[in-house]
């Protein structure tokens, strides 16, 4: 059998005659064109791209940087005064304080009045103006006073951090009215007022009752004890510590504190209704307001469970000066430290309202 002739050598030449005619018209070149990709353009978006990429991480980052290098340095300090930049805590001007001065010392010759300065702490002091009484009124006032400031810090175990002075201030009608017009209020039927701006509280003297005077004096001393040991509270604690205290020594009793027995024949709230009533302070129930205030603060005061709920009460509030405890916060720390306190209120209440005597001893 004859094999077949192999045809390898002729499609060589062909394949080589072709490629040269190809490459002689040029279609070479537009042949690799055609399969080459379009790397100078494509090579050129790719750096543009990448490079406005990269540009806009590096603009987050310095913007991330930035804000972290500043925030720090526009937060306040820790031994910065917070509290009194919120809230004026030192509330009182050095204007105010200084027209105070130089109008209360057109007292200073006129010798119906006794004057003196004296510290309660290392950080109280009280310049005391008194009528001049045979009685010795001043050196009463003055041992009243200061029981009663060592007698809030014991119990509430709370101090001051600050130096701070008061101008207390007891004046017979007469003077009383004229110095209320000149610190810019208009005279009216009240017994004492305070005026913070100057640190400066006035007491009406009435010779009928000195005694009144006396407490009243206490009574507006404890609100700058309050404002300044603890800070702001609702008004039901504020009032009832003031009313409490105001009667410090004021009986024949063997205990410091006790309240008119008068007060437990009033009409009584709940604490929670008390607390929610503030409206109530600035219409005809005002006086009731200030019962029922004293009684509670006396009550909790005079006993174990309740001694606990004020002191965490005021501890509380002592943290931030600025921040007033609401209804929730009160009543909710009453149900943790007492849960019985309604129920020993009442019996409280009951076991005094029908005592023939004047007083009922707190503490």
């Amino acid at each position: 059998m004859q094999k077949k002739p192999s045809s390898f050598p002729t499609s060589i030449v062909l394949i080589v005659l072709l490629g040269f005619f190809c490459f002689h018209l040029g279609w070479v070149n537009v042949v690799m064109q055609w399969f080459a990709p379009a790397e100078p353009v494509a090579q050129v978006s790719s750096k543009v791209t990448t490079s406005q990429y990269t540009q806009t991480l590096n603009d987050k980052a310095m913007q991330l940087a930035v804000s972290r290098t500043t925030e720090p340095a526009q937060k306040t300090p820790l031994n910065k005064p917070v509290i009194e930049s919120q809230c004026h805590m030192n509330w009182h001007s050095d204007e105010a304080v200084a027209d105070a001065k130089e109008r209360l010392s057109l007292l200073d010759d006129n010798l119906e009045f006794e004057k003196s300065q004296f510290r309660l702490s290392n950080y109280a002091v009280v310049n005391l103006i008194t009528p001049k009484l045979a009685d010795d009124y001043h050196q009463a006032l003055k041992k009243r006073l200061r029981r009663a400031y060592s007698s809030y810090r014991a119990f509430f175990q709370v101090s001051s951090k600050q130096a701070y002075t008061v101008n207390l201030v007891v004046l017979p009608p007469r003077y009383y009215d004229d110095y209320i017009s000149l610190f810019g209020e208009i005279p009216t039927t009240n017994i004492g007022m305070y005026f913070g701006a100057s640190n400066t509280a006035f007491v009406k003297y009435k010779h009928s009752n000195p005694e009144q005077s006396l407490k009243t004096a206490v009574h507006e001393a404890l609100h700058v004890f309050n404002y300044r040991l603890i800070g702001h509270m609702p008004k039901w604690l504020n009032e009832g510590l003031a009313e409490v205290f105001e009667n410090i020594l004021n009986y024949n009793s063997p205990k410091e504190v006790n309240l008119p027995s008068r007060y437990f024949q009033e009409r009584l709230f709940m604490l929670s209704v008390l607390s929610e009533s503030e409206e109530s302070w600035y219409g005809a129930d005002t006086l009731l307001m200030y019962k029922n205030s004293a009684v509670w603060v006396g009550f909790l005061m005079q006993s174990t469970r309740g001694k606990r709920v004020l002191r965490a009460l005021l501890q509380h509030e002592a943290k931030n000066a600025c921040d007033v405890l609401t209804t929730e916060q009160v009543i909710h720390t009453l149900i943790d430290y007492y849960p019985r306190y309604e129920e020993d209120f009442n019996s409280w209440i009951k076991k005094w309202s029908t005592t023939q005597s004047k007083f009922v001893p707190i503490i």
